[in-house]
């Protein structure tokens, strides 16, 4: 399949296979044959990873280990790796990669493949999860600021992430969105995200279909989770202050869905630095 280690490379991959059910909420599993290629100065902590990622390279699922320490490999020896990795309930039914590669956990950092030059993951193959419509997702599915906020009978806002709080104008911050589907939409709506300033006009972020439009909402259905990903760039014009994030559904004429506040709910508040502050 590959080796891994550049200038110098350290073990090669020779196999795979994929066992379990490839489906949102389960787990399958990944076995790796490699192979050491040189004898290891030292005790690196080094380890394999996979991880699922969508075509924005977002990860949806990963593992990484080790089978032994570094300190123990001999050239030459062949070895069998398992990872376990766990599909979310909310995964939605689209195409993602199968990425693998060797990592040093204690710098933070993945080694580079031999070929291509520069890159740090060998694609094994694509994935096409099939959707989970369980009641039990609920109790096993936990996620960040747990909520309850309806929109229209058709969407329920169980849960919300925002990685940074505190940027500065053009910086960017990455947003998850859990949603439980009420009723199937039989219409394509679309979100709305904004930032309300303590004083003045909203701010608006984003326009668009959930997954930039990968997943839009007349494909969902009753029962089904779906969490929705994207980054938010804040303008370069933006002035320091504090500002409530907040997102809101439009139908196709481009009415509200009415929902909290009206219109929309809001998640938190992000504060703008002066771009001039250290």
């Amino acid at each position: 399949l590959g080796a891994i280690g550049a200038p110098q490379p350290i073990v090669a991959l020779w196999g795979y296979e994929l066992s379990g059910e490839i489906r949102a909420g389960e787990t399958f599993h990944l076995l790796l044959g490699w192979e050491t290629l040189l004898d290891v100065p030292g005790n690196p902590d080094y380890a394999f990873y996979a991880h699922v990622v969508d075509r924005h390279g977002f990860v949806w699922a990963q593992a990484d280990t080790i089978g032994y320490d570094v300190v123990d490999w001999l050239p030459g020896v062949r070895a069998l790796q398992w990872l376990d990795l766990a599909l979310p309930p909310d995964l939605p039914p689209l195409t993602y990669t199968l990425r693998v590669g060797l990592q040093e956990r204690s710098a933070g950092r993945n080694l580079l493949l031999e070929e291509p030059a520069g890159a740090h993951a060998l694609i094994l193959q694509t994935l096409h999860p099939a959707s989970a419509i369980a009641s039990s997702v609920p109790e096993r599915f936990r996620v960040p600021n747990a909520c309850s906020i309806e929109f229209a009978e058709l969407f329920i806002l169980r849960g919300y992430s925002v990685a940074k709080r505190v940027l500065k104008a053009g910086e960017t911050t990455h947003v998850s969105l859990f949603w439980e589907v009420s009723r199937a939409p039989a219409e394509r709506y679309w979100l709305e995200a904004w930032l309300l300033p303590e004083h003045g006009a909203p701010v608006v972020l984003r326009r668009e279909e959930p997954l930039a439009g990968d997943y839009p909402t007349h494909r969902w259905r009753a029962g089904q989770w779906v969490r929705d990903r994207f980054d938010l760039t804040l303008p370069q014009t933006l002035s320091p202050g504090v500002y409530t994030l907040s997102i809101g559904w439009r139908d196709p004429s481009g009415a509200w869905l009415p929902g909290a506040a009206s219109t929309g709910a809001d998640l938190g508040q992000l504060l703008v630095l002066d771009p001039s502050s250290g």
